[in-house]
């Protein structure tokens, strides 16, 4: 596709969101060149629901040689400044064009993750990562910012509060609902920390329940801003456990693990073992194993077996090969061993689960 044909698909688009007002009033309020970059990798493949004049779907697709790319982003804007967003993200590596901090927006955002795992680098420097069940509160946002996927499928829920949006009248019946925005200015006055932490049971029902309610085919903003106000009185009182520890780590530690995780993807058939990697960055196997679980949730071990059986699978799925040269170029030897973890992964020997998947000429 030429320049010409790539910037009249983005105004397509824009001009459909024209005529939504509210949705068309944030947008145009987000970097030109992240719209102008995520608009034309998308082309013309997207459409817009209105569900109830209150929320509003945007689904844009894209379709690769090896699968569907795919965001469903729903809007809503319940409360003058307050809005909500529901995302579902498919097949897509990362957000570019936003790495470092710029130009700061006068909002702020709470970040829900509810599946797979989400990198995004902060204003300190360092890279957080969030997972299931965590939840990231920024104090001011920047226009320029890494999102990095890895390729899983992601889904969130986000409350952002556009400060310079909501008026004096506003913050008065919102403090009386126990929402402070006045707080909210004082911590983007003093560009308090970037803070991420695992949610309580009760925080996670309601959060749930918020993103239930964005994709419910009624609904209305009264129900939405008062799970909005229960969700920031959970969060006022203690239900999110913020720890530095768990989520964060530096860039060196970040190059090391990416280093790690390559060395792994290009060579499933090594011997490969936390032990040698420990050896060859002087870092001992507790360090590394806690760096590469903040960045993919796993130790090393258990990514490599479980990457090594992906390949596997696939191999069963798409080739005739045969079950020991399968095992062989997977990094096991013993085809019995091979055969026990691929049961325990998946639930079936190899040779079941090839009759159940087989799916070549």
């Amino acid at each position: 596709m030429d320049i010409f044909e790539k910037e009249k698909n983005i105004q397509k688009v824009l001009d459909k969101i024209r005529e939504i007002p509210r949705l068309y009033n944030y947008v145009t309020n987000l970097p030109p060149e992240f719209v102008d970059s995520f608009l034309g990798y998308f082309e013309s493949n997207f459409d817009i629901i209105s569900r109830a004049d209150t929320v509003f779907d945007i689904r844009l697709k894209k379709a690769t040689e090896s699968e569907d790319e795919e965001w469903l982003y729903s809007f809503a804007e319940p409360y003058p400044g307050i809005s909500v967003i529901c995302g579902r993200i498919k097949g897509l590596e990362k957000l570019d064009n936003m790495s470092g901090r710029d130009e700061e927006m006068r909002v702020s955002v709470l970040h829900y993750c509810r599946k797979g795992r989400c990198e995004l680098y902060t204003n300190d420097g360092r890279y957080a990562f969030s997972h299931p069940g965590v939840l990231c509160q920024e104090s001011r946002k920047y226009k320029k910012k890494n999102f990095d996927f890895h390729g899983e499928e992601y889904e969130c829920v986000e409350i952002a509060f556009r400060l310079d949006e909501i008026g004096d009248e506003e913050k008065s019946y919102l403090a009386g609902l126990g929402l402070d925005i006045d707080l909210m200015e004082k911590r983007y006055v003093d560009d308090a920390d970037f803070s991420i932490g695992n949610v309580s049971d009760t925080l996670k029902a309601a959060e749930e329940e918020l993103a239930g309610l964005m994709r419910a085919e009624t609904v209305d903003n009264t129900s939405l801003l008062l799970m909005i106000l229960r969700i920031n009185n959970l969060i006022r009182t203690g239900h999110v456990a913020f720890d530095e520890k768990k989520f964060y780590l530096t860039k060196g530690q970040r190059e090391i693990v990416n280093e790690i995780r390559n060395e792994i993807d290009n060579h499933p058939e090594a011997l490969l073992t936390v032990e040698s990697f420990s050896k060859k960055y002087g870092i001992s196997v507790v360090s590394l194993n806690k760096y590469f679980s903040i960045m993919h949730g796993n130790t090393i071990h258990k990514y490599i077996q479980k990457y090594r059986m992906e390949i596997a699978a696939k191999a069963l799925r798409t080739t005739r090969s045969s079950i020991a040269e399968i095992a062989a170029a997977s990094g096991y030897e013993n085809q019995g061993k091979f055969g026990t973890v691929f049961k325990k992964i998946y639930g079936l020997t190899p040779l079941e689960y090839r009759r159940q998947n087989l799916n070549c000429n």
